[in-house]
This record gives structure tokens, C-alpha cells and sequence, in this order.
């Protein structure tokens, strides 16, 4: 309940999150008695089902064409609460029982597209190493969540043999749904009889659950650098149509501003999947790249069209794209994809570094604490807890941790280790609090870091 955005339109019943909240902070127990009957009940209340549609009409679209409108479902907030929790309880069993799909990347905790890219390129480089042809089939599903199937869904929330109120509950979200919406003539209310509600929690999860057979193999040469063309149409497109339509020379957005929202927005969408095309630069790319950068560069700056990139990139203290590019690309690689990579002749193993956080293996309804954090055996209480004292420093380019544990005024353990250069001073606390950790768990006494 934490959690919920407090800026999503509520659904007919007019009930948003704000007041939830509010509810919840006083009477949480009005709602746990409510999503805990639904549960044992197996049952999502029909009200909670009605779905109201808004359209909304696609950028430069015809208005008179009705594939130019994106429908969107407002369903009430408190179904929207329940399908959460149960999608909480179905994903830890498809985690658990590893059920979903080793190359499924949507939709997916710790998943995502410049993942399947990355995966897509290994397999392209593996099949060309081996002197074979590589062939990849790109389908686009039009319309994919209105078109699927309840029968489908059903069927595959049968072959997970998970009988649980969870499962069944899920089930009963398919049946007896209605959607609404505003006509000339009045509210005018039908059945759905197919097809996941626009802003739907299960809709995603259902999807990836309904089976289907794609082919994954390859993709077309020179990718990247068509990539890189088109951003640098949009570069010269976009500058003059967007841009020099709110700021000049000598009035409108100020400095500041335009370079903002070049670093958040242009070089955002330029820098897209870099992990996958930025790791070896070649010099096109790179000459692609600074043309890109330059025509920015000129609105920011206000220079003479004479003035050298170089110049540009220095007076604004902007580093070169496609170092950028190379940086990122090594970034993501190593921190987020878990990937070794070399840069500037140094080698980065991903086994160094933190790596995201898995999902939780313990069941969503499991709240204890005590369920949740091992104490490594019963320690005593009538002794006097040892001291430890952790720090992580980092001066003149050398990076070090260490602690020490005292006990009854006298250092009975020591522990230092030196880093590398390129690692920061936070990087350090955490090695020397992992180290300390790990030690108090051996020690089998009370011990306070």
C-alpha cells in the first residue's frame, strides 16, 4: 500500500489511491480482512471487474479513424490492490519452480530489452564464428493484449498444477467482466468477452504466461549504424524544429536549461542500448556520433558555425559522445547485464561488483522477520557484545578497508584489504562491512558493527 503511485486516475467508483492511503494509515485492518476473504473465498468481487474506457487520440493521427485512438482502462484502485497481491504469490511460484521461460525478457524483474539485444548479437557472433548463416523472424503482434484469448490464459494457468486460492482467485478475474464508457446517449456498459484491460496488473503476467513460439536468431547488418543515422536526422530535424522554437541567441530557454535537457533527453535516447552497439566503436560510428553532438552543441552555446567540435564540447565541459557511448556501454555491461568487458586496456569482472538484487525467495506472505534473517545459532546474552569498527577510505588514488573487533578492551581480530584505483570510497565502506559481517557470523557471540 506504500507503494501505490498516488497520481493514477481512480476507476467509476472514484476512489484513488490518496484515499487508500489515508484509510490505511488508521484502519489497515479493514483492508487486510477484505483481501484476506477474497482469498479464502476465491472470489474477485464483480464491481472490481468494470473497467471504464478512455480514448485517447495517437499523435498526428486522423480523428475520424478510430485505429487512431489508444484505448485506456480506468479500473477501480482496489482491484487494482488485490491483483497485485496476487500476482505477488503467482510470480514467487514461477520463480521458485523456474516456470517462465529462459527468453522472456519483458515483463520480468531484472529483465529487459538491451538484455534480449546482447543476448541476440552472442548468438549471432557464436553462429558466424562457426562459419554458419544466421537467420532471425521479427514478428510485431498487433494488438496482442486485446486479442488474447481467456481460454488461453486459462489453459495456462491449469499446466502450472498450482491448486491454490491464489490460482483460483486469478482464474475468477476472467469472468463476468464489463467495460464502460461515456457516449452521446449516456454511459453505455457491455461484457468482455476477450483481451486484458490497458493498465491492468495481470494483463503483462497473463501474457507471458500464454505459450507462444517465436523464432530468435539473428538481425540485420549494419543496424547501428542505420540507428545512428536516424538519430542524427533527428538531430538536424529536431534542433531546428524543436529547440530553436524555444530558445535563440539571445532569448528564450536559458543556457543552462537547453543544456539540461540535452543531457537528459537527447543524450538519453542517443545512448539507448549502447551495451549492445557502443562496446567497439568503429570510425563511422564515432564521426556519426560527433555530428550529431555538434548540432546541439550550437544551440546551447549560441557559436559561430565555424567553431571546431572539439572547442564546442570543451567550453561546455561535454564529454564526446561516443566515449560516452563506450562508457555507458561498459557501465551496463558489467554493473546491470553481468558481463566481463575490457575498456582502455583494462579487464572488468562483473563478479568484482555489485550486481542488481534477485527477487525475494521467501513467500510474499511470510511477513516474520525471524523468517527473513538467520542468526547463525543461539547467541548468548549475559556477555559483553563485541565492538567492531569498520572504514573505507580512499587518498591520493589508493582505496582501502579494514576493521578491527574489541573486546573487553583489547583487539581480538583485524582485517585490511587494498583496492584498486579505480574503485570509489563507497565501494570500500561496503567490502569492509561485507568482511565484517561475515566474520561476526563466525564468531557465534554478540557483536555490534
Amino acid at each position: 500500500m506504500q507503494k501505490v503511485p498516488i497520481k493514477k486516475a481512480p476507476g467509476y467508483d472514484g476512489i484513488d489511491f490518496i484515499v487508500l492511503k489515508t484509510i490505511f494509515r488508521t484502519h489497515p485492518e479493514i483492508f487486510i480482512t477484505f483481501y484476506n476473504k477474497c482469498l479464502s473465498l476465491q472470489c474477485f468481487p464483480n464491481p472490481l471487474k468494470t473497467g471504464v474506457i478512455v480514448l485517447f487520440l495517437k499523435k498526428r493521427k486522423n480523428k475520424s479513424d478510430i485505429k487512431s485512438y489508444r484505448p485506456v482502462s480506468l479500473l477501480p484502485t482496489l482491484g487494482k490492490i488485490l491483483e497485485k497481491l496476487l500476482l505477488e504469490r503467482l510470480n514467487h511460484h514461477l520463480r521458485r519452480n523456474s516456470l517462465q521461460h529462459p527468453n522472456q525478457y519483458g515483463f520480468r524483474t531484472n529483465r529487459s530489452t538491451e538484455e534480449a539485444i546482447l543476448d541476440l548479437l552472442d548468438k549471432i557472433n557464436s553462429t558466424k564464428n562457426s562459419n554458419q548463416h544466421a537467420l532471425m523472424i521479427s514478428l510485431d503482434i498487433k494488438g496482442e493484449f486485446d486479442h488474447l484469448q481467456y481460454t488461453s490464459i486459462k489453459n495456462s494457468l491449469d499446466n502450472l498444477k498450482y491448486h491454490s486460492n491464489t490460482l483460483e482467485t486469478l482464474i475468477d478475474i476472467l469472468s463476468n467482466r464489463k467495460v464502460a464508457t461515456n457516449t452521446s446517449q449516456g454511459p453505455a456498459t457491455w461484457n468482455q468477452q476477450q483481451g486484458c484491460p490497458q493498465g491492468s496488473c495481470t494483463g503483462p503476467a497473463f501474457w507471458n504466461l500464454v505459450p507462444t513460439n517465436c523464432s530468435s536468431k539473428t538481425g540485420p547488418k549494419g543496424c547501428t549504424c542505420r540507428h545512428l543515422q536516424m538519430i542524427c536526422l533527428f538531430g538536424q530535424f529536431r534542433v531546428k524544429t524543436g529547440l530553436k522554437n524555444v530558445a535563440g541567441t539571445s532569448w528564450g530557454l536559458s543556457k543552462n536549461i537547453r543544456r539540461q535537457l540535452y543531457l537528459t533527453v537527447v543524450e538519453k535516447v542517443i545512448l539507448y542500448a549502447s551495451a549492445e552497439w557502443a562496446h567497439i566503436i568503429t570510425a563511422r560510428q564515432q564521426k556519426l556520433l560527433s555530428s550529431i553532438q555538434r548540432k546541439f552543441l550550437f544551440n546551447i552555446t549560441g557559436a559561430y558555425n565555424t567553431t571546431p567540435t572539439a572547442a564546442l564540447q570543451v567550453i561546455e565541459g561535454l564529454m564526446p559522445l561516443h566515449t560516452k557511448a563506450n562508457m555507458q556501454s561498459t557501465l551496463v555491461r558489467v554493473g546491470r547485464l553481468g558481463r566481463n568487458c575490457d575498456y582502455e586496456g583494462i579487464h572488468f569482472d562483473h563478479e568484482s561488483y555489485e550486481q542488481p538484487s534477485p527477487p525475494s525467495t521467501i513467500h510474499p506472505a511470510r511477513f516474520s522477520l525471524e523468517d527473513r534473517i538467520s542468526h547463525g545459532g543461539q547467541v548468548p546474552s549475559n556477555r559483553t557484545p563485541i565492538e567492531v569498527h569498520t572504514d573505507g577510505s580512499k587518498i591520493n588514488d589508493q582505496t582501502d578497508s579494514a576493521f578491527c573487533a574489541i573486546a573487553n578492551e583489547a583487539i581480538t581480530k583485524t582485517w585490511k584489504a587494498k583496492m584498486s584505483p579505480a574503485n570509489t570510497v563507497f565501494q570500500a565502506e561496503m567490502l569492509v562491512f561485507k568482511a565484517a559481517i561475515e566474520w561476526a557470523n563466525t564468531a557465534n557471540e554478540n557483536v555490534n558493527i
